[in-house]
C-alpha cells in the first residue's frame, strides 16, 4: 500500500489519488507475483520521474528534457526490465458535480 513520496528526502504523504503521479511494478507476463504500487508527489513528480534498472530495482531519477510537455503529450511512462514492468498509472479527474457530493 502506497503511504508516502518513495522519494526519500520527501516526507509528503499519500492521500489523493489525482495529486502526484502513481506508478505500478508488475511481472512483463505471467507470473503468480502481485503488483506494487509506488507514488510521487506533485512536487516531486513535476522534477522527478522512476526508473526501473538492470537489476530490478527501482529509483527516483530526473525527467528527462524534452521540448514538448511529456504529461499531456505522452501521459504514460513504461519501462522494461528483468521480466518486470514499470508503468505510470493515469487516473481520470473527477468532474466538479462529483467532487460536489464528496
Amino acid at each position: 500500500m502506497v503511504s508516502r513520496c518513495f522519494n526519500q528526502p520527501c516526507s509528503a504523504v499519500f492521500r489523493y489519488l489525482g495529486k502526484g503521479k502513481v506508478f505500478r511494478l508488475e511481472p512483463d507476463g505471467a507470473s503468480a507475483q502481485e503488483p506494487e504500487y509506488f507514488w510521487l508527489c506533485d512536487v516531486c513528480a513535476a522534477t522527478k520521474t522512476l526508473e526501473l534498472l538492470e537489476d530490478g530495482y527501482l529509483v527516483v531519477c530526473p525527467k528527462p528534457t524534452l521540448a514538448h510537455d511529456p504529461d499531456s503529450d505522452m501521459p504514460l511512462t513504461i519501462n522494461r526490465r528483468k521480466g518486470l514492468l514499470l508503468r505510470s498509472v493515469s487516473f481520470a479527474p473527477r468532474t466538479k458535480a462529483i467532487n460536489e457530493r464528496y
